[in-house]
């Protein structure tokens, strides 16, 4: 159970790290989650009330794949190479290699 309870933690965290990058604000921000008939909305919102990324799906698998596509579309060239530029903390780096 403990096991679980970590991975869902892990999982949420990395789908926040990428909303931050994706909508360029790493500010705190409101996230909506409701069901309209059979489907789930899910929807960040800035602090000051922009929505920042807004998806829809009929469960959270569904929901789970539109907002990493959703995150992907908002990423630009500028994104991806000052990303690029950002070092990993991964074992390979540390011993030089690459």
């Amino acid at each position: 159970m403990s096991q679980d309870k970590n991975m869902d933690q892990f999982f949420e965290a990395m789908a926040l790290q990428l909303v931050q990058i994706a909508t360029d604000n790493f500010e705190e921000k409101d996230i909506l989650l409701h069901k309209q008939g059979d489907l789930a909305h899910l929807e960040f919102r800035a602090m000051d009330g922009e929505v920042l990324l807004k998806v829809v799906g009929r469960d959270s698998k569904e929901v789970a794949a539109q907002l990493l596509l959703a995150c992907f579309h908002n990423l630009s060239i500028e994104h991806l190479g000052a990303i690029h530029l950002r070092p990993l903390n991964n074992s390979l780096q540390s011993q030089g290699k690459k």
